[in-house]
């Protein structure tokens, strides 16, 4: 209440400044059209706080719900690949789907999530690796990719 009460004055004072441009006749010149404009201005940006401040107050607050599971889109999502364990080299043949990149804060790797579909597999699978892989698995193109696993993430090995 104390901000409506406050934009209220400040609305008024500007007002207050024309009514005095106005009986001392300068309204007519460019200085008190301009100030004039500027005036109101400034008075209408005052009253717009009050309007947006009492319609925040009639709002009724959202009741806090309970939350539930989400809801299953009808478009499966992709599978994620099995984390391999270190040291293991994995081979996968099949289509690169996409590969989104992520820069990571200093002193991580950063990470580039490749979308692949197993030759033969219905659905795609992910398989998060370290680096910039973009270049060496360009959406669309069948590929054969060799993968190590490491404990800061997998590291591509090879691509045929």
């Amino acid at each position: 209440m104390r901000v409506i009460l406050l934009s209220l004055i400040l609305a008024l004072v500007p007002l207050a400044g024309i009514a005095y441009i106005v009986l001392f006749g300068s309204i007519l010149t460019v200085d008190g059209l301009f100030i004039s404009l500027i005036l109101l201005t400034i008075s209408g940006i005052f009253l717009l706080n009050i309007m947006l401040e009492l319609k925040a107050h009639r709002e009724p607050k959202p009741a806090k719900t309970t939350t539930t599971a989400p809801a299953r889109s009808a478009v499966a999502a992709p599978a994620l690949a099995t984390n391999p364990t270190a040291g293991e080299i994995r081979r996968e043949a099949g289509t690169v789907v996409q590969v989104d990149y992520y820069e990571a804060p200093v002193g991580q790797p950063n990470k580039s999530v490749v979308t692949f579909q197993p030759n033969g597999a219905s659905s795609a699978q992910v398989i998060v690796l370290q680096g910039d892989v973009r270049n060496a698995l360009p959406p669309g193109k069948r590929v054969k990719i060799s993968y190590e696993a490491t404990p800061e993430g997998n590291r591509l090995v090879r691509v045929e």
